[in-house]
């Protein structure tokens, strides 16, 4: 599977809706250059998307699927690129 959220696949993934190794990649519509642009980002996304589950295993799950090269960030190369959402957030391979 292919995702088009990082806040709603994530979402998606801790809640058991969807397995972790199904996801082929996640392509966002983030641009996060840093390490503390990754912390800053999951700090906020945590706030308002992942209240419910627990830090740690947030920022897991995003350092696994980083550290697999499953997270791209086309923003930055590309400031203006952004996808919709509206027809869903999973895309079947």
């Amino acid at each position: 599977m292919i995702g088009l959220s990082l806040s709603f696949c994530i979402k998606d993934i801790m809640s058991g809706a969807v397995s972790e190794w199904d996801v082929t990649k996640i392509v966002t519509s983030t641009a996060a250059r840093t390490e503390a642009d990754w912390d800053h980002l999951i700090a906020g996304y945590r706030r308002v998307y992942w209240r419910a589950f627990e830090g740690a295993a947030v920022a897991a799950l995003i350092q696994r699927l980083r550290a697999l090269g499953k997270i791209e960030q086309p923003r930055l190369d590309d400031p203006e690129h952004f996808h919709s959402i509206g027809q869903g957030i999973w895309l079947a391979e």
